[in-house]
Order: C-alpha cells, then sequence, then structure tokens
C-alpha cells in the first residue's frame, strides 16, 4: 500500500483541544497528522507513511482517510481514545478501519486498516495537530 493514508491528524487536535479534561461539547472536528511505519502483515513488509485522523467530537467518530469514519468507545476524555469499526461497516466495504487508539497527552497512535485483498495494515506512529499548507 503506497498511498498516503488522510485520517490520523486530526485525533490529536481534539486532544489538544480538550486536553483540559472539559467536555467535548460542540467542538469543531480536528485533523491531526501522524508520521510512522504502515506494516503489511501478509508480506511482512513496512514503510514511513503519513496519516491523516479527523476527529468529530459531535459525532463521536474518527475518520481515517478514505477508509471511512468509526465510532469512539468508552470515554472520549481518557487519555487514550479508543475507535472500532461496527458490524454495519465491515460488512460492505472492499477495506475498512478495523481498529485504533490515539494517546491525548503522548500523541502515539495505532490504527488498523483491514483490507479484502491484502488482509491487514498497521499503523504506528506519533501525531500532531494538522495545519493546511494552502
Amino acid at each position: 500500500m503506497r498511498a498516503r493514508f488522510v485520517g490520523v491528524a486530526a485525533l490529536l487536535g481534539v486532544a489538544f483541544a480538550i486536553g483540559n479534561g472539559e467536555s467535548w461539547g460542540s467542538a469543531k472536528p480536528v485533523q491531526l497528522s501522524c508520521g510512522g511505519k504502515m506494516t503489511a502483515m501478509i508480506r511482512g513488509t513496512s514503510e514511513d507513511y503519513t496519516v491523516v485522523l479527523t476527529i468529530d467530537p459531535d459525532a463521536t467518530t474518527v475518520t481515517v482517510g478514505s477508509y471511512g469514519s468509526v465510532p469512539i468507545l468508552g470515554d472520549p476524555n481518557g487519555d487514550t481514545v479508543a475507535f472500532m469499526a461496527d458490524k454495519e461497516n465491515t460488512d460492505k466495504e472492499n477495506s475498512y478501519v478495523s481498529t485504533g487508539t490515539i494517546n491525548r497527552l503522548t500523541g502515539v497512535a495505532s490504527v488498523h486498516i483491514t483490507t479484502l485483498t491484502d488482509g491487514l495494515y498497521k499503523f504506528y506512529g506519533t501525531c500532531k495537530p494538522a495545519e493546511k499548507l494552502f
């Protein structure tokens, strides 16, 4: 998989936006830019990747690029935010976000992408708030 992922960056922005322990309220979606390694588990190969996460506190979802949105699980105000696909997403897609976590304090992120053709991909990296370049 050589395409860039667009999706991990948003989660850290939410982390910073509500990092002081405030509730989500009606916060705007946040984008996070995450750099790290993407590993194709079947092939056993890893490549440098940049992933963008979009965190939507009102919808309580995380969007990982073109792989879609998944619900946030548990307490979104904790140090670690977890997200996981629901059955509706996994039944209809050729590839989807299966699980993921991001630490709101350190920015360390883990995202698992499942594809019907290549199996499991794992992204591990560190995120920071994303800024538009133009």
